[in-house]
């Protein structure tokens, strides 16, 4: 069996890139359930004081959900969303260290 053949339909998340305070694009927000996002999408920011690390949704998918509530403390790579993919897709890093603040 090839990694074609196994399943077409996933959960992927998103995570926090640094420690901080989640504060979602508005969005995310949004009560309609047809949220669509395109891999590389912003979806919010982490904060630590002044400072910010932007949050892109590595994948194309259906919002599902907030796992983190807006100004929600954070950890380093703690689920902030959840998004439903269709089909495999290639996976974008998550975080990267462009932007990222420190521990």
């Amino acid at each position: 069996m090839s990694s074609a053949d196994v399943g077409t339909l996933g959960y992927r998340i998103v995570v926090a890139p640094c420690i901080g305070r989640f504060v979602p694009d508005p969005t995310v927000l949004s009560t309609d359930p047809d949220v669509w996002l395109k891999a590389g999408q912003y979806v919010g920011t982490v904060t630590r004081g002044a400072q910010g690390a932007p949050v892109y949704c590595p994948h194309d998918g259906q919002l599902i959900g907030l796992l983190a509530f807006p100004g929600q403390p954070v950890r380093t790579w703690e689920p902030l969303l959840w998004v439903r993919v269709d089909a495999p897709s290639a996976v974008a890093p998550a975080v990267t260290s462009a932007g990222a603040l420190p521990p």
